[in-house]
């Protein structure tokens, strides 16, 4: 397989910086909450939106590595052949 536009493969690069950035800006915005005793939701359970929130970078990482090959516009050097059907 080959691409017809190569050099926008290099944009997959963005994303180490990306991962960087979603790693320490996530640090900063967790919601804290002063509590005097935590004992309580210790156990809690947790919903389906907590249990899927490691989903979306993933999801967010795929896509944008789908839009670049897009972009970059596989190209293949099969052809198909025409055969003559003689009946």
């Amino acid at each position: 397989m080959k691409f017809a536009n190569q050099e926008y493969l290099f944009l997959l690069l963005l994303i180490i910086p990306y991962l960087l950035w979603y790693v320490l800006y996530r640090k900063k915005t967790e919601p804290t909450l002063r509590m005097s005793d935590t004992f309580a939701f210790r156990y809690a359970p947790k919903s389906w939106k907590v249990r899927l929130m490691p989903l979306q970078l993933l999801l967010r990482i795929l896509v944008f590595v789908l839009v670049v090959l897009i972009l970059a516009r596989p190209q293949t050097s099969n052809s198909w052949k025409s055969n003559k059907y003689v009946g």
